[in-house]
């Protein structure tokens, strides 16, 4: 155990020790966090064949990953390297969501596949309409990646969760055209390409789904949140 752990470290600190920003560092974290996760929890399990299968799929990701990266030499956008495709960190991530997915089941997935799709979205940068010159811009906006839209996903996961709620469908029905008529308007304001607006309608419902698909086992965590929460109301009153 102590070995593989090793190794692992061995891997990922180059990724560490290169991060030139917040988001370079975020995704480093996560990249190696899944995989490790995964790792932990056949050790948990004591699952020794999962052990084995997760040797096997991850050092197959990586040779193939390496591979491609020096065969394609594809060049980086920000700097003359020619390492770009495929992204390690996206591969290292999904490579260990999809693990947890065949072994254990997609229910126990879902969180670390959110988090691999995160991480490939902190490495994908796409220019914002304003930064290309087109269009006018109606309203002030850093020069940063625009897909997809995070305003977008995030009224849509909210409507849509409403939406495939019994108790608040018709809410979420109200919402839903709401959500993509703002969606719509950063289209129009000059920050976003229609593209980031499709990606972000995807996002926020996909989350949704998902989400919702294991919401029993986060209702501990929210009774807990909200019992903490009216614990620290009581004291301030």
């Amino acid at each position: 155990m102590q070995k593989i752990l090793a190794i692992l470290g061995i891997l990922f600190l180059p990724l560490f020790l290169n991060a030139k920003s917040n988001t370079e560092t975020l995704g480093d974290i996560l990249s190696a966090t899944i995989p490790l996760s995964c790792y932990a929890t056949t050790l948990y399990l004591e699952d020794k064949k999962g052990q084995t299968q997760l040797y096997k799929s991850y050092g197959t990701t990586l040779a193939l990953t390496y591979a491609l990266k020096y065969s394609v030499r594809e060049k980086r956008p920000n700097t003359n390297a020619k390492d770009s495709f495929p992204s390690g960190h996206t591969s290292s991530a999904f490579s260990g969501a999809s693990f947890i997915h065949k072994r254990y089941g997609f229910k126990y997935a879902v969180v670390p596949y959110l988090g691999a799709i995160y991480t490939a979205g902190l490495f994908y940068f796409h220019n914002r309409p304003f930064m290309d010159g087109i269009g006018t811009v109606l309203s002030s906006h850093l020069a940063e990646s625009s897909f997809p839209s995070d305003h977008t996903a995030f009224m849509l996961a909210i409507a849509w969760t409403l939406f495939l709620s019994q108790n608040t469908k018709k809410l979420g029905l109200i919402l839903i055209p709401i959500g993509i008529i703002s969606a719509t308007s950063r289209i129009f304001i000059g920050v976003h390409y229609p593209f980031d607006i499709l990606g972000g309608i995807f996002t926020g419902i996909i989350s949704a789904i998902m989400v919702l698909s294991i919401k029993e086992k986060l209702r501990p965590i929210n009774q807990t949140i909200f019992s903490v929460t009216e614990q620290i109301l009581k004291r301030k009153r």
